[in-house]
């Protein structure tokens, strides 16, 4: 007789911690598919604007910094009338880049005085071949660059922030000049988020 209840004390204790075990086992299980469902991953990432538009899917993420502030950017892609547009979406507003497809203006300069007909900035000093098209941010309004530099008589330019057009004595100048694309305002309102 004393050697039965060893092993059915035995026999019990192992039933305990395999019941304890298994209930155990199934609360960890719980809680670890619990964070997995908190967890999940993102694909396709796209910008939207105010009203739930759809600007363009994400490219590329980077951080900006403005007047002693700093916050992300994304580079989104889209097409206008089929020409391919790269450009940057900071969440109040669009944005070029120095050295991306989409850079920001310098004044815009005419060879009318009251800053109608073709626009025409200062050339790059270097062009490298680009694998898609180049294009001038001037506020809202996006232009793109139209054939080669040329030879220009320049008498007004426009300037932001207003915008507004200011004549000047006419001057010689090499320019790039550019055609208008769109006003960005008339399609898209900040601000913008990611989803």
């Amino acid at each position: 007789m004393s050697r039965q209840f060893p092993r059915r004390f035995l026999v019990g204790t192992i039933l305990c911690m395999l019941f304890g075990w298994s209930f155990g086992g199934h609360k960890v299980y719980a809680q670890n598919r619990d964070n997995q469902n908190r967890l999940q991953p993102v694909q396709g990432l796209a910008v939207f604007d105010a009203n739930g538009k759809r600007v363009g899917n994400v490219q590329g993420l980077y951080v900006e910094s403005r007047g002693g502030t700093w916050g992300g950017a994304a580079t989104v892609a889209f097409r206008f009338d089929g020409e391919l547009v790269i450009l940057y979406v900071g969440a109040d507003g669009f944005t070029g880049e120095e050295r991306g497809f989409t850079q920001n203006g310098s004044p815009l300069a005419f060879e009318s005085a009251n800053c109608t007909g073709t626009a025409l900035i200062s050339p790059p000093s270097i062009l490298l071949p680009s694998l898609a098209p180049r294009h001038i941010l001037q506020g809202t309004k996006l232009y793109r660059f139209e054939g080669s530099p040329k030879n220009a008589v320049l008498s007004s330019a426009m300037e932001l922030p207003g915008p507004h057009c200011i004549s000047f004595n006419p001057q010689e100048a090499i320019a790039q000049p550019l055609r208008f694309l769109t006003d960005l305002a008339d399609h898209f309102q900040p601000p913008f988020t990611l989803r």
